[in-house]
């Protein structure tokens, strides 16, 4: 009996409680940890957005731009500039290309870009290639072919709404491609909910008030820029942005004075909305799957 004791005893697990120097262990843990959270909550207040997005936005990442629709003129215009504002140091002369659906009846609302507009905002026409495709999954091809191109600089891909096949799996495609290859992902969500993704930075983007130039006139637009999400920093971030032509980077806006309301449109000349067609050097490039029938067009009445 003793001996089952005895055997019973060496076999229970220690329930004792445990001796000061391992709890005064455990304590300094949790004190350094929240040191170090503290600290890292100290280190993203000193940092803002814009040293964000031109210091701390890997170029070889997918990121994440949402917006509402009555904003994809403008998140299509920070899409743009936010490419040029992360190639611009090592890789100026390299092209960004624009995947979106082919004929505006599939996604209303679809601002459209000029190469005169491009011109106003000092960017080059020729760097700009768009790629029109029929369906979501001939632009996820589309995209991931350019984003495995080392030779590309950039890829926006603009999705309307929240399609099945935008998921987990289609974003790691694609953040996996850039990582390889070295080319800037951007998918640009246009009235869409956030979801599980495999991005490395989300914001949200809204069109803001802009500053009035002297007598009145309308001043350059403004973002409302929110980070939702980042590796590496905590989320909450907000601030109004304005882009400077100078250093091509995004800056922290000046609130004085009275505000002007410019619409997207009107700040953006390359976003026109009235625009049947891209003109003037944009190069339009059709994209279809082998086997993919065309569409027919409905034949036009003749009038009078």
């Amino acid at each position: 009996m003793n001996n089952y004791l005895s055997d019973s005893a060496r076999a229970r697990p220690n329930m004792s409680v445990p001796k000061t120097g391992v709890v005064g262990t455990g304590i300094s843990a949790s004190v350094m940890f929240a040191a170090q959270l503290a600290s890292k909550q100290y280190t993203d207040i000193r940092i803002d957005i814009p040293a964000i997005l031109h210091d701390h936005l890997p170029r070889n990442r997918l990121h994440e731009v949402f917006a509402e629709t009555a904003d994809a003129a403008s998140a299509l215009a920070f899409a743009q500039l936010l490419s040029t504002s992360l190639l611009v140091d090592n890789h100026p002369d390299r092209a960004c290309f624009l995947v979106r659906l082919e004929t505006p009846e599939m996604a209303p609302g679809l601002p459209r870009i000029t190469a005169t507009g491009l011109k106003a905002l000092r960017l080059d026409p020729a760097q700009y290639l768009q790629v029109h495709a029929p369906d979501i999954r001939a632009m996820l091809c589309a995209a991931a072919d350019i984003a495995r191109c080392p030779a590309a600089g950039a890829v926006i891909l603009e999705i309307h709404g929240n399609p099945r096949s935008i998921d987990l799996t289609a974003t790691r495609r694609l953040a996996l491609a850039a990582e390889k290859s070295g080319v800037l992902v951007l998918l640009l969500r246009i009235n869409a909910r956030t979801a599980p993704s495999a991005a490395y930075s989300r914001w949200q983007i809204r069109s803001a008030a802009s500053q009035a130039l002297p007598g009145n006139a309308p001043g350059a637009a403004r973002f409302q820029c929110d980070m939702l999400r980042h590796r590496a920093f905590m989320p909450g971030k907000t601030a109004i942005l304005e882009w400077n032509h100078d250093t091509n980077r995004f800056c922290a806006a000046a609130v004085q004075g009275p505000a002007s309301h410019v619409t997207a449109y009107d700040a953006f000349p390359a976003l026109s909305p009235a625009a049947k067609t891209s003109s003037g050097g944009v190069s339009a490039i059709p994209v279809r799957r082998p086997g993919t029938p065309q569409r027919k067009q409905a034949p036009r009445q003749a009038t009078g």
